[in-house]
């Protein structure tokens, strides 16, 4: 049985970040955000969804890991992310959703982060 306290459907919107690496960004705009399992998080054998984090603090506690696995020319974007979709917290910090984010709710938070 799922365990509903970790499910949360949003009927207001709600603004979460996700991180992605700026070769990304153009594809992203274009296609919105797509339910995967993307190639830094099959390094550690994540599950498929698109990756969230409830806040700021909380997506720069997120690139303390992430760091272990870019490149060093990398270069990374904070995006903020409006979604009223189905979410389910993972860890006190980041939170999963299995559904597509179309582009118009995407945008930049910050184009160096």
């Amino acid at each position: 049985m799922r365990n509903l306290i970790n499910i949360i459907t949003e009927n207001e919107d709600k603004f979460y970040y996700h991180i992605t690496e700026k070769k990304n960004v153009e594809s992203i705009f274009k296609n919105g955000l797509i339910p995967q399992q993307g190639n830094k998080t099959k390094l550690i054998n994540d599950e498929h969804g698109v990756y969230l984090f409830p806040s700021i603090i909380a997506a720069e506690d997120g690139m303390n890991w992430m760091e272990d696995y870019l490149d060093d020319d990398d270069e990374i974007v904070l995006l903020k992310i409006k979604h009223n979709g189905t979410v389910r917290k993972i860890s006190d910090w980041e939170y999963i959703s299995p559904d597509l984010i179309p582009p118009q709710n995407i945008s930049i938070e910050n184009e160096n982060f």
